[in-house]
């Protein structure tokens, strides 16, 4: 799995040479990403607007599908989160720090005995995310983020590791 996304990784970064564009105060972007959980998969669309070269902030709506201890689950959430980009490299590759809050709610398959209906999950979490662009309005994404939760019917501390792309708009 690591070679897997080493490769990708490379790829992004050899693959984003035509890139042109920076961050830029104002531009607005959408993105969508996929990927994993502790204990299972994790989709999301998110809304994003660049408010400056160095600081963006991120809305994203999240969908995460697992298992633990024989019973399986989904979360649907919601997160907030700010971006900071201390590194760029010629302005193509950016490794943003995040820090954020999250809500989600998590719901047992309907043949589920067990009671965890409707719980409603609060917490924060921090991470990574490396952006590379490959156009002026196209963005291959790798994120990966630690969640601390302040209930927990699945865990208190949860990760994401996704990637995606995203599409500035003009």
């Amino acid at each position: 799995m690591k070679t897997k996304v080493l490769l990708f990784v490379l790829l992004l970064i050899g693959g984003s040479a035509i890139a042109q564009i920076r961050h830029v105060q104002g531009i607005k972007a959408v993105d969508g990403y996929y990927g994993f959980s502790e204990f299972g998969a994790a989709a999301g669309l998110s809304f994003v607007k660049y408010s400056s070269s160095k600081l963006y902030w991120k809305v994203s709506l999240f969908n995460e599908t697992g298992e633990d201890q024989g019973l399986y689950y989904k979360s649907t959430g919601l997160d907030f989160s700010y971006q900071y980009s201390p590194i760029n490299i010629k302005e193509i590759v950016y490794f943003n720090a995040l820090l954020g809050l999250s809500s989600s709610v998590d719901r047992l398959d309907e043949n589920e005995f067990y009671n965890v209906s409707n719980t409603m999950k609060y917490g924060f979490f921090g991470g990574l995310e490396i952006e590379t662009f490959i156009t002026d309005r196209w963005v291959f994404l790798l994120n990966g983020n630690q969640r601390i939760l302040f209930s927990d019917s699945f865990g208190r501390y949860r990760y994401f590791i996704t990637g995606g792309v995203r599409f500035n708009l003009k």
